[in-house]
């Protein structure tokens, strides 16, 4: 089994500097459920490629030649990961589970047409996409902070008000989520 990382610095993973959200609301229509999902699918894409990296730079096959930057050395050598190593931004990653935190808040699992439950299936893959982010969290970074509300001001971005987690313990916490799914 693979090891676990110990990059540097959690302080700015829950950073709220942005203006990007400009309201708030209680429920997803039809079309903010499609384009949040979307949202969420492209953000993912950003850490698709590092995480793969991440994985086969650290496994037994793979050896890094004298032309590989010293970004991959630093992670072949499983020596602890420097702050300005392009592959350690754990805030994407808390990226991908906030919004899939604010998606699973706002959407209206209840609304149905025609007998059909509207969100069933998007809420099923936010589950599953927020779950898989945990886990590639804490199998790179080991414990971290464990965050299932959506973080939406800067008094809620505070690490002391969040448990911190292995991927055991996370994996405990989101079974049960998925479970119906």
């Amino acid at each position: 089994l693979g090891g676990t990382f110990l990059f540097s610095s959690c302080k700015d993973i829950l950073q709220v500097d942005s203006n990007r959200v400009d309201y708030e609301f209680d429920k997803l229509t039809l079309n903010d459920s499609v384009y949040s999902v979307m949202g969420i699918i492209k953000k993912m894409q950003v850490i698709a490629d590092r995480t793969v990296l991440l994985g086969e730079v650290r496994g037994d096959l793979l050896e890094v030649t004298d032309h590989a930057n010293t970004d991959l050395v630093e992670i072949a050598n499983f020596s602890e990961i420097s702050e300005n190593n392009r592959y350690n931004s754990i805030v994407d990653y808390y990226a991908i589970i906030n919004n899939c935190n604010y998606y699973l808040a706002h959407a209206d699992t209840t609304l149905t047409i025609n007998q059909y439950k509207v969100f069933e299936r998007e809420y099923a893959a936010v589950l599953g996409f927020r779950a898989w982010t945990y886990l590639q969290l804490a199998q790179i970074y080991g414990k971290v902070p464990f965050v299932t509300e959506p973080i939406t001001s800067g008094d809620q971005a505070n690490l002391d008000n969040y448990p911190f987690m292995d991927i055991k313990q996370i994996a405990a916490e989101l079974v049960d989520d998925l479970l119906p799914y």
